[in-house]
Protein backbone atom coordinates (compact mmCIF):
# COMPACT_ATOMS: atom_id res chain seq x y z
CA UNK A 1 0.00 0.00 0.00
CA UNK A 2 1.76 3.17 -0.92
CA UNK A 3 1.38 6.40 1.04
CA UNK A 4 -1.91 7.84 0.42
CA UNK A 5 -3.92 4.77 1.06
CA UNK A 6 -2.42 4.66 4.52
CA UNK A 7 -3.12 8.20 4.66
CA UNK A 8 -7.09 7.09 3.86
CA UNK A 9 -6.79 4.54 6.24
CA UNK A 10 -5.47 6.63 9.37
CA UNK A 11 -8.10 9.49 8.81
CA UNK A 12 -10.87 7.49 8.09
CA UNK A 13 -9.99 5.75 11.69
CA UNK A 14 -9.90 9.13 13.19
CA UNK A 15 -12.52 10.92 11.77
CA UNK A 16 -14.43 7.62 13.26
CA UNK A 17 -12.93 8.09 16.36
CA UNK A 18 -11.99 4.08 15.52
CA UNK A 19 -8.62 3.87 18.15
CA UNK A 20 -8.52 0.18 17.41
CA UNK A 21 -9.01 0.75 13.70
CA UNK A 22 -6.52 3.68 13.84
CA UNK A 23 -3.48 1.74 16.03
CA UNK A 24 -3.76 -1.51 13.26
CA UNK A 25 -3.10 1.18 10.33
CA UNK A 26 -0.54 3.01 12.14
CA UNK A 27 1.43 0.15 12.73
CA UNK A 28 1.08 -1.04 9.40
CA UNK A 29 2.47 1.92 7.90
CA UNK A 30 4.89 1.88 10.20
CA UNK A 31 5.78 -1.78 9.42
CA UNK A 32 5.84 -0.48 5.53
CA UNK A 33 8.69 2.75 6.35
CA UNK A 34 10.51 0.65 8.47
CA UNK A 35 10.31 -2.60 5.80
CA UNK A 36 9.68 -5.05 8.31
CA UNK A 37 7.01 -8.00 9.09
CA UNK A 38 6.64 -7.00 12.69
CA UNK A 39 7.63 -4.46 15.02
CA UNK A 40 7.05 -3.91 18.59
CA UNK A 41 3.99 -1.74 20.26
CA UNK A 42 6.70 -0.43 22.58
CA UNK A 43 8.78 0.77 20.01
CA UNK A 44 5.99 2.41 18.00
CA UNK A 45 4.57 4.03 21.29
CA UNK A 46 8.43 4.98 21.75
CA UNK A 47 8.66 7.05 18.87
CA UNK A 48 5.76 9.31 19.55
CA UNK A 49 6.87 9.98 23.14
CA UNK A 50 10.04 10.73 21.50
CA UNK A 51 7.96 13.67 19.33
CA UNK A 52 6.71 15.21 22.70
CA UNK A 53 9.83 16.99 22.56
CA UNK A 54 11.95 17.03 19.25
CA UNK A 55 14.38 19.16 20.82
CA UNK A 56 15.43 15.73 22.97
CA UNK A 57 17.94 12.96 22.87
CA UNK A 58 15.36 10.35 21.97
CA UNK A 59 13.85 12.45 18.63
CA UNK A 60 16.97 13.68 17.23
CA UNK A 61 18.61 10.08 17.59
CA UNK A 62 15.35 8.68 15.28
CA UNK A 63 15.80 8.24 11.19
CA UNK A 64 14.44 10.70 9.11
CA UNK A 65 11.52 7.94 7.67
CA UNK A 66 10.48 7.18 11.12
CA UNK A 67 10.37 11.38 11.87
CA UNK A 68 8.58 11.75 8.52
CA UNK A 69 5.88 9.21 9.34
CA UNK A 70 5.37 10.55 12.99
CA UNK A 71 5.11 13.74 11.40
CA UNK A 72 2.65 12.53 8.99
CA UNK A 73 0.33 10.47 11.47
CA UNK A 74 0.08 13.77 13.39
CA UNK A 75 -0.83 16.05 10.64
CA UNK A 76 -3.39 13.63 9.44
CA UNK A 77 -4.97 12.71 12.44
CA UNK A 78 -4.72 15.86 14.30
CA UNK A 79 -3.71 14.49 17.81
CA UNK A 80 -1.01 15.22 19.57
CA UNK A 81 2.27 12.59 20.34
CA UNK A 82 0.78 11.86 23.75
CA UNK A 83 -2.52 10.81 22.92
CA UNK A 84 -1.24 8.90 19.80
CA UNK A 85 1.02 7.46 22.70
CA UNK A 86 -2.10 6.41 25.13
CA UNK A 87 -3.74 4.54 21.95
CA UNK A 88 -1.17 2.83 21.64
CA UNK A 89 -0.37 1.72 25.21
CA UNK A 90 -4.20 1.13 25.66
CA UNK A 91 -4.16 -1.12 22.38
CA UNK A 92 -1.37 -2.95 23.91
CA UNK A 93 -2.89 -3.72 26.91
CA UNK A 94 -6.51 -4.45 25.59
CA UNK A 95 -8.02 -7.75 25.72
CA UNK A 96 -9.99 -8.58 22.30
CA UNK A 97 -13.22 -7.71 23.90
CA UNK A 98 -12.05 -4.44 24.72
CA UNK A 99 -10.63 -3.67 21.30
CA UNK A 100 -13.73 -4.72 19.64
CA UNK A 101 -16.16 -2.51 22.26
CA UNK A 102 -13.80 0.34 21.21
CA UNK A 103 -14.33 -0.27 17.81
CA UNK A 104 -17.98 0.00 17.74
CA UNK A 105 -17.78 2.45 20.16
CA UNK A 106 -19.92 1.25 22.74
CA UNK A 107 -16.67 2.30 25.01
CA UNK A 108 -14.80 5.62 25.02
CA UNK A 109 -11.39 6.32 24.88
CA UNK A 110 -11.41 7.54 28.10
CA UNK A 111 -13.32 4.43 29.75
CA UNK A 112 -10.66 2.05 27.65
CA UNK A 113 -7.76 3.67 28.41
CA UNK A 114 -9.23 2.67 32.12
CA UNK A 115 -10.54 -0.78 31.74
CA UNK A 116 -6.91 -1.58 29.90
CA UNK A 117 -5.46 -0.50 33.35
CA UNK A 118 -6.57 -4.08 34.50
CA UNK A 119 -3.68 -5.78 32.14
CA UNK A 120 -1.45 -8.08 34.60
CA UNK A 121 -1.61 -11.69 35.28
CA UNK A 122 -5.36 -12.65 35.92
CA UNK A 123 -6.27 -9.20 36.13
CA UNK A 124 -6.64 -8.95 32.01
CA UNK A 125 -9.36 -11.52 32.58
CA UNK A 126 -11.70 -9.14 34.19
CA UNK A 127 -11.37 -6.36 31.02
CA UNK A 128 -14.49 -8.22 29.74
CA UNK A 129 -16.42 -8.21 33.06
CA UNK A 130 -15.86 -4.42 33.31
CA UNK A 131 -17.20 -3.96 29.91
CA UNK A 132 -20.14 -5.16 31.44
CA UNK A 133 -20.61 -4.08 34.06
CA UNK A 134 -19.73 -0.14 32.65
CA UNK A 135 -22.36 -0.49 29.64
CA UNK A 136 -25.50 -2.34 32.10
CA UNK A 137 -24.91 0.28 34.97
CA UNK A 138 -24.26 3.01 32.91
CA UNK A 139 -21.19 3.69 35.55
CA UNK A 140 -19.35 7.59 35.19
CA UNK A 141 -15.67 8.04 34.78
CA UNK A 142 -15.45 8.42 38.34
CA UNK A 143 -16.50 5.07 39.56
CA UNK A 144 -14.89 3.40 36.97
CA UNK A 145 -11.99 4.59 38.04
CA UNK A 146 -12.33 3.66 41.56
CA UNK A 147 -13.52 0.56 40.44
CA UNK A 148 -10.63 -0.55 38.42
CA UNK A 149 -8.21 0.66 41.02
CA UNK A 150 -9.91 -1.10 44.24
CA UNK A 151 -9.64 -4.15 41.64
CA UNK A 152 -5.86 -3.98 40.94
CA UNK A 153 -5.76 -4.15 44.47
CA UNK A 154 -7.22 -7.43 45.34
CA UNK A 155 -5.56 -10.94 45.18
CA UNK A 156 -8.62 -13.44 44.45
CA UNK A 157 -11.53 -13.78 42.76
CA UNK A 158 -13.61 -13.71 46.20
CA UNK A 159 -11.88 -10.20 46.63
CA UNK A 160 -12.69 -8.68 43.30
CA UNK A 161 -16.24 -9.87 43.40
CA UNK A 162 -16.66 -7.79 47.05
CA UNK A 163 -15.49 -5.01 44.98
CA UNK A 164 -18.10 -5.64 42.19
CA UNK A 165 -20.64 -5.75 44.62
CA UNK A 166 -19.64 -2.86 46.36
CA UNK A 167 -18.93 -0.53 43.71
CA UNK A 168 -22.32 -1.20 41.65
CA UNK A 169 -26.08 -0.77 41.91
CA UNK A 170 -27.97 -3.27 43.32
CA UNK A 171 -30.03 -3.60 40.11
CA UNK A 172 -29.64 -1.85 36.69
CA UNK A 173 -33.05 0.62 36.26
CA UNK A 174 -34.14 0.49 32.77
CA UNK A 175 -35.94 3.62 31.14
CA UNK A 176 -38.84 2.78 28.75
CA UNK A 177 -41.51 4.77 27.42
CA UNK A 178 -44.12 3.02 29.66
CA UNK A 179 -42.54 4.68 32.81
CA UNK A 180 -41.64 8.32 31.53
CA UNK A 181 -44.37 9.70 29.06
CA UNK A 182 -46.01 13.21 28.42
CA UNK A 183 -43.82 15.72 27.42
CA UNK A 184 -40.57 13.77 28.07
CA UNK A 185 -38.64 12.56 24.60
CA UNK A 186 -36.23 10.16 24.30
CA UNK A 187 -33.68 9.50 21.64
CA UNK A 188 -32.05 6.17 20.29
CA UNK A 189 -28.26 7.54 20.12
CA UNK A 190 -26.24 6.07 17.06
CA UNK A 191 -22.91 5.96 19.28
CA UNK A 192 -24.10 4.00 22.16
CA UNK A 193 -27.95 2.49 21.54
CA UNK A 194 -29.41 3.49 24.75
CA UNK A 195 -32.49 5.62 25.07
CA UNK A 196 -31.79 8.97 27.06
CA UNK A 197 -34.27 11.31 28.29
CA UNK A 198 -33.90 15.08 27.25
CA UNK A 199 -34.04 17.00 30.51
CA UNK A 200 -34.25 19.95 27.92
CA UNK A 201 -37.63 18.42 26.70
CA UNK A 202 -39.05 17.90 30.46
CA UNK A 203 -40.20 20.95 32.42
CA UNK A 204 -39.48 20.69 36.03
CA UNK A 205 -42.86 19.58 37.30
CA UNK A 206 -42.80 16.56 35.13
CA UNK A 207 -39.27 16.00 36.64
CA UNK A 208 -40.82 15.89 40.02
CA UNK A 209 -42.74 12.78 39.64
CA UNK A 210 -40.36 10.96 38.73
CA UNK A 211 -39.40 8.02 41.41
CA UNK A 212 -35.53 8.23 42.98
CA UNK A 213 -34.76 5.12 40.43
CA UNK A 214 -36.07 7.03 37.31
CA UNK A 215 -34.28 9.80 38.37
CA UNK A 216 -31.16 8.32 39.30
CA UNK A 217 -30.82 6.36 35.76
CA UNK A 218 -31.35 9.28 34.10
CA UNK A 219 -28.34 11.37 36.16
CA UNK A 220 -26.64 8.61 34.83
CA UNK A 221 -26.96 8.01 31.41
CA UNK A 222 -27.21 12.17 31.05
CA UNK A 223 -23.36 12.21 33.00
CA UNK A 224 -22.42 9.60 31.11
CA UNK A 225 -23.44 11.18 27.74
CA UNK A 226 -21.63 14.27 28.47
CA UNK A 227 -18.55 12.61 29.34
CA UNK A 228 -17.89 10.46 26.42
CA UNK A 229 -19.38 13.52 24.11
CA UNK A 230 -22.22 11.38 22.79
CA UNK A 231 -25.02 14.07 21.92
CA UNK A 232 -22.18 16.09 20.06
CA UNK A 233 -21.05 12.69 17.99
CA UNK A 234 -24.65 12.20 17.24
CA UNK A 235 -25.37 15.68 15.84
CA UNK A 236 -22.12 15.38 13.88
CA UNK A 237 -23.15 11.31 12.32
CA UNK A 238 -26.33 12.87 11.54
CA UNK A 239 -24.89 15.76 9.89
CA UNK A 240 -22.77 13.86 7.64
CA UNK A 241 -25.61 11.73 6.54
CA UNK A 242 -27.52 14.57 5.30
CA UNK A 243 -24.49 16.18 3.46
CA UNK A 244 -24.47 12.72 1.43
CA UNK A 245 -28.53 13.50 0.42
CA UNK A 246 -28.27 16.97 -0.33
Amino acid sequence: MNQNGFQDKILDAAHRDDDTSLVEAVYDYFRTVQQKDYILYKHLKGLFIAARDQNSVNWKNLHKDEKTAVTNVLSWTGYSPNTIAVIIRTYERATDQLKLARRDGRVSRYFAETISQLYKGKLRDLQPRVIELALKYGLTREKLITLVEELQRTLDPSEQEDVIAKLTPSRPVPISKTQITDNTQQVELPMSNEKLVLASETSLDKIKKFSDNELWEVKLKLEQAIEENVLVKSLEQIKQVLRTRL
